[in-house]
C-alpha cells in the first residue's frame, strides 16, 4: 500500500487513483522551464524559489529524487555549500532554508521536459483516505486463462483514498527545458 500511495502522490492521474502533484502542476502557470535543455543550473533553484509567493514559501518544502538532490550538490564546486544546510550529512535537511523531502518516483535524470523538483507549500495538496480497509479471504482463486479453479487461495483487500492540489498557485514545479 505505501509504495502504490507514494507513487500515486506524485505522479498519479487522477483516474482511478489520487491525482499525484507532479500531474496537477503539469500544463499550469505553476511549471517553471529550467535555462538548458535536459539541464539544469544553479540559477534555476533560486527562479523556482523566487517564481514562488511570499505567502507560500514560509511554509515551502521541496520534493525531488535523490538523484537530483545529488545533481545539486555538484554545484558546489569551492566547498561552501551555501545554498545548502548540512551538505555532508547524507540528504541534508534544508535547501536554501527549507526542507528536503525525498520521493523516489519524481524524475531522477535529466531528459528533455523532465519535472525534477516541485517547491510549495504543501498544506495545499490534500490526501482524503476512507477510514478503514476491508479485507477479505478468498477461498478459490480461478485460473486466468480458462476459469477454472487452480487450487489456490487468497486474500483481496481494498481501501479508498485521493489527493489533489486544491491550489496550484501555492507550488513551483521545475521541468528541464
Amino acid at each position: 500500500r505505501t509504495d502504490l500511495e507514494a507513487a500515486a502522490f506524485v505522479t498519479g492521474s487522477g483516474a482511478a487513483r489520487p491525482t499525484g502533484i507532479v500531474t496537477a502542476l503539469t500544463g499550469t502557470a505553476s511549471e517553471v522551464t529550467a535555462a538548458g535543455t535536459a539541464s539544469f543550473v544553479l540559477d534555476d533553484l533560486y527562479d523556482v524559489h523566487g517564481a514562488l509567493a511570499a505567502r507560500y514559501r514560509r511554509m515551502a518544502s521541496w520534493l525531488g529524487n535523490t538523484l537530483t538532490y545529488n545533481l545539486i550538490r555538484q554545484f558546489d564546486t569551492s566547498g561552501g555549500g551555501g545554498f545548502w544546510t548540512n551538505l555532508g550529512n547524507g540528504t541534508p535537511e534544508l535547501l536554501l532554508g527549507r526542507q528536503v523531502l525525498e520521493a523516489e518516483d519524481m524524475a531522477g535524470t535529466l531528459t528533455t521536459g523532465s519535472k525534477i523538483l516541485v517547491f510549495g507549500d504543501f498544506r495545499n495538496y490534500v490526501v482524503a483516505d476512507r477510514v478503514g480497509m476491508t479485507v477479505e479471504f478468498i477461498p478459490h482463486l480461478f485460473h486466468t486463462s480458462n476459469n477454472r479453479p487452480s487450487g489456490q487461495r487468497g486474500w483481496f483487500a481494498s481501501y479508498r483514498t485521493g489527493a489533489d492540489s486544491v491550489n496550484d498557485g501555492a507550488f513551483r514545479m521545475l521541468k528541464t527545458g
